[in-house]
């Protein structure tokens, strides 16, 4: 779990606005926060703790906004409704989820249903797939996790990913792990990526811009924030939709995420 906080510097009473949810989304939370402190007297408290997370502390009014890697279902804006919450979502970058291995592995390219065989146990060996007779090391993520749910979605389908997976409950969990076994695989956001980690290919498509705007690369999802319309300040809803003006997309960019203009 990551937590910070990051104070307005002028004088006055400091209003807090608490963001909680996806660790994917905090490195855009973070800069627009240091940028919307400098004309706005705040506390912008943000915790990662993941998506699932982020959404019941939204429910609980233990937060004033949630940030997803996934979107909600309808039946979740339906329980929302019904404890008088009026629930508003808003997409504020889109990213890639890309499978990354340790940079010893010779392997530069998954199909999905390799990907899928893997995470589900049925592939066990790098052999299997053109490298060495090595046992594969499945790194995945928590059950708090928007990017498992979006991997279960566009990777797994009707499949499970096998018990043995060891779980991480943030992306720099996954890149630590990846990093420091050979023999690993894992996934995470496409700002995650460095020299520590190997990107592979999907279906012979990079994780780039280029096959992300035309669909060819196969993992792209959409980033939100979800509130409270009912129960929001002035101050957090400001916050809120200043992540999607033009200021506020210059930090999605410089996060290394992709903004709604793509």
């Amino acid at each position: 779990m990551f937590v910070i906080a990051l104070t307005a510097c002028s004088g006055g009473k400091k209003e807090r606005i608490s963001v909680k949810g996806s660790t994917t989304i905090l490195p855009i939370i973070q800069r627009a926060a240091e940028k919307f402190r400098k004309s706005n007297v705040v506390i912008v408290s943000i915790e990662g703790n993941g998506s699932e997370n982020g959404i019941t502390a939204l429910f609980k009014a233990s937060c004033d906004i949630a940030i997803s890697s996934y979107r909600i279902s309808s039946q979740k804006f339906q329980e929302a409704a019904k404890n008088g919450l009026k629930l508003r979502g808003l997409v504020i970058a889109y990213d890639m989820i890309v499978p990354v291995i340790n940079p010893a592995n010779s392997i530069e390219n998954f199909t999905r249903e390799q990907l899928r065989n893997i995470y589900s146990g049925r592939v066990s060996s790098w052999k299997e797939l053109g490298w060495i007779d090595e046992k594969i090391v499945i790194i995945s993520r928590d059950s708090f996790s928007g990017t498992l749910a979006v991997w279960n979605e566009k990777i797994m389908g009707a499949q499970n990913i096998t018990p043995a997976a060891l779980l991480e409950d943030s992306n720099k969990g996954v890149m630590n792990a990846v990093s420091d076994n050979p023999y690993a695989i894992g996934y995470v956001a496409g700002a995650y990526l460095n020299k520590r980690i190997k990107p592979s290919k999907i279906e012979n498509f990079a994780a780039d811009a280029e096959n992300a705007r035309s669909g060819k690369y196969p993992l792209v999802r959409e980033l939100f924030i979800y509130f409270d319309e009912n129960s929001i300040s002035e101050k957090a809803e400001k916050f809120a939709l200043f992540l999607i003006t033009p200021e506020g997309q210059q930090c999605v960019v410089r996060a290394g995420y992709m903004p709604l203009e793509m």
